[in-house]
């Protein structure tokens, strides 16, 4: 049995079985980085042609910040999670619209003691895992990954930032922290995730689309005059439905998360959103649990979003021209998860 020893210096024997349902850049960036450090690792897919791949030439990390990259590691895979069987942990990285799809196909690794893990973008995963498993083996957070996926199995990890995830089990999310300390990626655990996911939303919300609908680099949206003023009213939309849902906010002003908005834009050089990616594969993107999320939830409290309503149904308008008006069937597995949007 490996021995892990931590940065903070205390020794730990346990070996963690994780099942990570969702092997697509981050799935295999946090997959194959704890099975390299000897966790007991299995990536769930649902594409046989693409577990085929992986299974036969494993799992590679090339990463800009990492000490321990390049990292090629052997991890199995599979559609079947019946062959995994309960998981101590079982982390969700497929796209936010798959999220209940997902989770039900592969419920053969959720036990009565499995802790799952959504670290996916969107604010609904959270509240929708809940109803599916037992709320109080729920955490969720945001993983401040960069990550391109340049093939099945094969990572670039361009940065990361501090990741932040938690809910009621606070002593489980310190043993999900102790993974994070031995990979070296920065994390911040809290009880309640909720503010942690909607300042991500508000970042999503107002940089992702218009990334995709212009094609323009990150760093020349906060140059524009005209995309700054769609930006504000898309986050002031925004923070209107967080502050009619009650979400416990973080926020010290709307022009203050606004200027941090745009200075991330300005560092981003060479940062592309998952939407546009997905775009740009002719995937289906996470528009609807972004700011499509916002027009729904802005029903439900009576509240005008009509700059988010319109970026959604331009957005959908894009993939209609590459699915078809009845073809939602393509995934999308979390391609990044950068804080810049």
């Amino acid at each position: 049995m490996p021995v892990h020893l931590p940065s903070n210096g205390e020794i730990r024997t346990f070996v963690m079985k994780i099942a990570v349902i969702g092997a697509g850049a981050l799935g295999c960036l946090f997959g194959g980085v704890f099975a390299a450090n000897g966790e007991d690792v299995r990536l769930l897919h649902h594409r046989p042609e693409y577990v085929e791949h992986v299974a036969d030439n494993g799992v590679h990390v090339h990463s800009d910040v990492l000490e321990d990259a390049p990292i090629s590691v052997d991890v199995p895979i599979t559609t079947d999670a019946a062959e995994v069987g309960p998981a101590d942990l079982v982390i969700v990285l497929v796209g936010a619209h798959r999220t209940h799809e997902a989770v039900e196909e592969h419920r053969d690794c959720i036990g009565p003691e499995t802790r799952v893990l959504s670290l996916q973008n969107g604010v609904r995963n959270y509240p929708h895992l809940r109803e599916l498993v037992d709320p109080e083996r729920v955490l969720a957070g945001i993983a401040t990954q960069g990550g391109v996926l340049e093939a099945p199995g094969v990572v670039r990890h361009t940065g990361m930032k501090t990741s932040v995830f938690g809910g009621p089990d606070r002593e489980f999310a310190a043993r999900i922290g102790e993974l994070f300390d031995e990979a070296g990626f920065p994390y911040e655990i809290v009880d309640d995730p909720r503010p942690a996911l909607w300042q991500r939303q508000f970042v999503k919300v107002t940089l992702a689309p218009l990334s995709s609908l212009t094609r323009l680099p990150t760093p020349e949206l906060a140059e524009s005059d005209h995309l700054v003023g769609v930006m504000e009213r898309l986050l002031e939309e925004a923070l209107s439905v967080a502050e009619a849902r009650e979400v416990p906010l973080e926020v010290d002003s709307k022009d203050r998360l606004l200027q941090s908005i745009l200075r991330r834009c300005r560092e981003a050089s060479g940062h592309k959103s998952s939407m546009l990616q997905a775009l740009e594969a002719g995937k289906r993107t996470e528009i609807d649990e972004m700011n499509g999320a916002i027009v729904e939830m802005a029903a439900e409290t009576d509240v005008d979003v009509p700059y988010n309503r319109v970026i959604t149904d331009l957005v959908r308008g894009l993939e209609e021209g590459y699915l078809g008006t009845d073809d939602y069937s393509v995934d999308l597995e979390v391609g990044e998860g950068t804080s810049s949007g």
